[in-house]
């Protein structure tokens, strides 16, 4: 992401009381971008229940590797990669989808949950 827009973005999450502490506080932070990949799934064409197969398969194998070893830096890095490979096929650009995005998030009301999680007060 560009540095500038990566810079807004933080501004942002900051302004709107955003926070993560602690390693306790991953978790939840993990489980809000679940929630809009799952919502970029279902604006791919995705159905629900091909959604719920692909986590529980996901699931299933992650479960099943020794220790249930995963590194974080690693994930983060996967989720990154595949998000560029997926906007270039699609033809879009990170940027300019966030820089639009940021505009509509200034107008909208936030609040933040007890790990730091801002999430949209409706």
């Amino acid at each position: 992401m560009n540095p500038e827009i990566k810079k807004e973005v933080i501004q942002w999450t900051i302004d709107n009381g955003g926070y993560c502490y602690d390693e306790d506080d991953y978790k939840h932070h993990a489980s809000r971008f679940l929630r809009e990949v799952v919502e970029l799934c279902l604006a791919s064409g995705m159905n629900t229940e091909e959604i719920i197969g692909d986590c529980l398969r996901e699931i299933t194998k992650q479960s099943e590797k020794p220790n249930n070893e995963m590194d974080l830096a690693d994930e983060i890095a996967d989720s990154a990669i595949l998000l560029e490979i997926f906007a270039h096929h699609t033809n879009l650009s990170i940027d300019e989808a966030v820089a639009k995005k940021l505009k509509i998030l200034y107008t909208r009301k936030w609040k933040t949950d007890i790990y730091g999680v801002i999430w949209r007060d409706k």
